[in-house]
């Protein structure tokens, strides 16, 4: 919502925030990547996969972030390490573990600057890690109309 309106202080606010809670995890998570039992109850804290997946969030917010501020150098380079950090996170079975995948995300703003072919790279690795997901096959199908080929819609 704070990207719609425009709202460059809650999403920086949202990064913060965020940047709290992955310092407080990586306290409770030892270097080979598990919870340390004195965490308390280990079977919701958080584990290297988690910080992970947090660290993406955060990379996508920055995108949104720097795309209100106009510098488009900024939000490929967010978005390339959103994808970077997401590809070295295990498959999701079910629900995306990240809301808004980063390849779908990168994609997009792809589509958005007239990149069709970059962001036909992006639809596909996000249908090998997630296959027939909606948003990933819409966005294949607008990259390809882009670079006219019908062949595979």
């Amino acid at each position: 919502m704070a990207y719609l309106d425009g709202d460059i202080a809650t999403i920086s606010a949202h990064m913060d925030s965020l940047d709290t809670e992955i310092a407080a995890a990586e306290l409770l998570v030892t270097a080979d990547g598990i919870t340390m039992c004195s965490a308390g109850v280990t079977r919701y804290a958080p584990n290297r996969t988690d910080i992970q997946r947090a660290w993406v969030m955060w990379h996508q917010l920055d995108a949104l972030r720097a795309e209100l501020d106009g510098d488009v150098s900024a939000v490929e380079e967010a978005l390339v390490n959103a994808t970077t950090m997401e590809a070295g996170t295990g498959y999701s079975f079910g629900p995306p573990d990240i809301p808004y995948p980063s390849f779908e995300h990168f994609g997009y703003w792809l589509l958005d600057q007239g990149r069709a072919a970059d962001a036909l790279d992006q639809f596909n690795t996000s249908l090998e890690r997630m296959p027939n997901r909606t948003k990933a096959l819409k966005g294949k199908q607008l990259a390809l109309k882009m670079i006219n080929n019908t062949n595979e819609i």
